[in-house]
């Protein structure tokens, strides 16, 4: 599998998908809907967005419908997934890269940070909640900004 959508899936109303690419890399989309406050940012970095490595790109994808943010498992701590990877140039160049001491980033793995970025995504859409309505707090039992999963 080279350059393909390895997952694609709903969450809470938003598109996601996992982008398994030709190095051995994955990379996580999440939508952004029309008319979001985040809709047509093309440098999600400033917006603050909690995710594996940083959001640093937007924009619309060919292959799905709509306004995506996005982020890469391409980091120095990161690592190929040689396993994934079809024999050939890429398997061979990924053996020659590959770092001992960086991890595989999973599907699994990308699906839950996506998971995560939209949560955010959603949390950016919603009008603050009155500081002062206590009752409503309790009852929706907010404790503050979403915390990420799995951050390494």
């Amino acid at each position: 599998m080279l350059n393909a959508y390895e997952s694609v899936f709903e969450y809470r109303g938003l598109t996601c998908a996992v982008w398994f690419n030709a190095q051995g890399f994955r990379c996580g989309y999440v939508s952004v809907p029309d008319g979001h406050p985040w809709h047509g940012v093309e440098s999600p970095s400033r917006l603050g967005i909690d995710v594996h490595g940083g959001c640093y790109c937007a924009g619309e994808l060919d292959m799905l419908k709509g306004w995506f943010v996005w982020f890469d498992c391409a980091h120095s701590g990161d690592n190929r997934d040689i396993d994934a990877l079809p024999e050939g140039p890429n398997k061979e160049e990924a053996r020659f890269l590959y770092n001992p001491n960086g991890s595989v980033r999973s599907c699994a793995y990308v699906e839950r940070q996506c998971r995560h970025v939209a949560d955010q995504v959603i949390a950016a859409a919603t009008p603050a909640a009155d500081p002062f309505d206590l009752a409503g707090f309790i009852k929706r039992g907010l404790s503050g900004p979403p915390k990420g999963p799995d951050h390494d």
